[in-house]
């Protein structure tokens, strides 16, 4: 939940460009003049997770999922790329994107597959560039590092029987690390094919490091780097594919409800950065597209913040008034409430969190205060469907990932405590 990360440049690749996605989520011509879609966060209805039967397999090692539909029913549609994250589709050159946990999700018919990134990092420290996860099939083909050099083109898989294949890159690394920009699928002697069908679920986390998978790849006593973050490990993903969901993981580390932990010199507190595409663009002084809220209709949104509110930097400063965090936690989730009149909204207390580190900020009863407060403010108002949760608190050896974050098996163990009580709002 501290260490605010930074960003450096970078470059990948693809041999089959995209061409311009729209803005709004629309169609948008592929290489091979298949179609590009966007976003498909609407829900279709009904109560299974996945739309018409679609079925989930596992892939990967250590928790890593492969999520992706084998011989399942497929999108009657064009073939098409489905983008599930806060993809901005505005650029020529392909969709960029920077929070963790953003996937890429295609079909093709044929025997091979690459992808083209460009990575662009905007801050420092270099941490090492955006890493994906590739999954072909269910089965975890490839990590990969992305090129900060140049635009690059990357191998998922070779040697694959000729036929229908799904392919699906997982966006490992957070918005600090840096800003992906997808040029496009190549399917050498190959096709583009219409897209599994999308969820009937849907997941929003907005958090900070405690959400995205901080440094569960590392070992103890290890500091931050790129190749240490993996999102597939966290709770959030472990969630959405338990429930059979697709999810945005907002999750940005250094991040706070009213104040961040690189303050002053960080402003862009979630209120802010919640309302932006890109959170690394913003933070630069770029020029930034304000997200459509339209575009994902999240049945379930949790949050777990409030950890930077009460920490600090190599530098000494105060701790946030109490009275002025319950104020910012009540506009953060009174913005979720109008833009998601429906969902269940859980305000959660990390696990770490604790009132003797640092000394005297009392971070976990503040945090904890602060989140019944807003609960509790909303069921005044009529609001019924905003909830308190508090995960187990953590021990010594929950919190071996790098710069004492928790770990792979704590991530597990929060994901099975909080689909208790998604599960107990929703009837999933």
């Amino acid at each position: 939940m501290k260490r605010p990360l930074s960003c450096v440049a970078a470059s990948s690749a693809l041999l089959l460009s995209l061409q311009a996605c729209s803005s709004d989520g629309g169609a948008a011509s592929d290489g091979d003049g298949g179609s590009s879609s966007g976003d498909d966060g609407s829900s279709s209805g009904g109560d299974g997770a996945l739309a018409d039967g679609q079925t989930r397999v596992d892939g990967g090692s250590d928790g890593a999922l492969g999520d992706a539909a084998i011989d399942a029913p497929v999108d009657a549609g064009p073939p098409a790329v489905r983008f599930i994250g806060r993809f901005d589709q505005a650029p020529a050159a392909g969709p960029k994107v920077s929070y963790p946990g953003a996937s890429i999700i295609a079909r093709f018919m044929g025997t091979e597959v690459k992808a083209k990134f460009e990575d662009i990092a905007l801050f420092s420290p270099p941490y090492g560039a955006n890493r994906w996860e590739a999954v072909v099939d269910g089965v975890s083909t490839a990590t990969i590092q992305l090129d900060r050099m140049q635009a690059t083109t990357y191998t998922l898989a070779a040697g694959l029987v000729n036929g229908a294949h799904t392919v699906e890159l997982h966006k490992l690394t957070e918005a600090s690390v840096g800003t992906s920009q997808f040029e496009g699928f190549d399917f050498p002697g190959g096709a583009l094919l219409p897209p599994p069908l999308p969820a009937n679920r849907h997941l929003q986390f907005l958090g900070d490091s405690s959400a995205n998978g901080y440094g569960v790849d590392g070992a103890a006593g290890c500091t931050f780097s790129a190749a240490t973050e993996n999102e597939r490990r966290s709770f959030p993903s472990l969630i959405a594919h338990d429930l059979l969901a697709d999810h945005h993981n907002l999750g940005a580390s250094g991040k706070g409800i009213f104040q961040n932990y690189a303050r002053p010199g960080d402003t862009d507190v979630f209120a802010v950065i919640y309302q932006l595409t890109n959170v690394t663009a913003f933070h630069a002084g770029i020029a930034q597209p304000v997200w459509d809220s339209t575009k994902y209709t999240p049945d379930v949104v949790w949050i777990t913040l409030g950890g930077n509110d009460y920490d600090q930097s190599s530098v000494a400063v105060d701790p946030a008034p109490p009275a002025s965090f319950l104020a910012k936690y009540q506009q953060l989730v009174s913005t979720i409430r109008t833009q998601h009149p429906l969902a269940y909204v859980f305000c959660a207390v990390a696990p770490s969190l604790n009132d003797t580190s640092p000394a005297g900020f009392n971070a976990y009863s503040n945090v904890k205060a602060g989140a019944q407060g807003v609960v509790a403010a909303r069921a005044s108002a009529g609001d019924t469907k905003v909830d308190f949760f508090e995960f187990t608190r953590s021990v010594i050896g929950d919190t071996t990932a790098c710069d004492g974050h928790v770990n792979a098996a704590k991530h597990r163990a929060m994901a099975d405590e909080a689909m208790v009580a998604i599960k107990a709002r929703t009837g999933w």
